[in-house]
């Protein structure tokens, strides 16, 4: 029988979808679960159970998710499981405890590192615990920069060996390479509500332009996690659509 893979995600799952697609080309069954509309996953034919992962929601919410996530590992039964998004990636290896291989991707550190207001602040501490546990029932951690994957690994928040890079921050260097030699202009790379696109400002080269990071902006999304370099320029990539103006962009 195939190997019945479990796709776990926040509110922009759909964006995982060409990932989901290219799995079951290798023979992979899939189920989805995640924040995310159904309508998306229905039309490629994904079954899809729909969680409540709010982003900002400590406490008893965290519990009722844990939960959830809980009974629907235990529905849907995957011999792996793929996370991604910060209460997915520490929710679930709390959840199924070493039962299943779990596979997290970490996207960013989440919003108490991107924001600088008190109550960010006096949750990082908390963060990492999690993380730190989540990492004894973790079998793999991919990192979409090397920032994130050196700060896991200096406050041992991933176990030794378990850490691995994806290297152009999880976007298409060849892609852009492409765009650039044929000439894309900025009006074929608008951002679109419904679909990721990667729109390129100011000047430079289009790889040059990306120096120590890329800012991404998906749904209420808006980490500045990672700085850029000193010629300023930088990609945004993602859907607008939702964007939490109160959030602080990088200076």
């Amino acid at each position: 029988m195939d190997p019945h893979l479990v796709c776990i995600g926040g509110e922009d799952h759909r964006l995982h979808i060409p990932f989901l697609l290219s799995l079951r080309k290798k023979g992979f069954r899939l189920t989805a679960i995640s924040s995310d509309d159904v309508t998306a996953f229905s039309r490629h034919g994904i079954p899809h159970h729909r969680i409540e992962f709010d982003r900002f929601a400590i406490g008893g919410a965290q519990l009722s998710a844990l939960r959830s996530v809980r009974g629907l590992m235990a529905e849907t039964r995957p011999d792996i499981i793929q996370s991604f998004d910060t209460k997915p990636n520490l929710l679930t290896p709390l959840a199924v405890r070493g039962q299943v291989p779990v596979v997290r991707t970490i996207n960013g550190l989440g919003w108490t590192f991107s924001l600088l207001e008190p109550r960010a602040r006096a949750l990082r501490p908390v963060f990492c615990s999690l993380q730190w546990l989540a990492s004894l029932w973790t079998a793999a951690t991919f990192f979409l920069n090397r920032n994130d994957r050196a700060f896991f690994e200096h406050w041992w928040l991933t176990r030794k060996g378990t850490a691995r890079l994806i290297a152009g921050s999880g976007n298409d260097v060849g892609a852009f390479a492409a765009a650039s030699h044929c000439g894309l202009s900025a009006d074929a790379t608008k951002l679109s509500a419904q679909r990721p696109r990667v729109h390129r400002c100011r000047r430079g080269s289009l790889l040059e332009s990306v120096r120590s990071g890329v800012l991404t902006q998906v749904n209420l999304k808006q980490h500045a996690n990672h700085r850029l370099g000193d010629s300023g320029d930088l990609f945004v990539e993602g859907p607008l659509r939702g964007l939490n103006r109160s959030t602080r962009s990088p200076d």
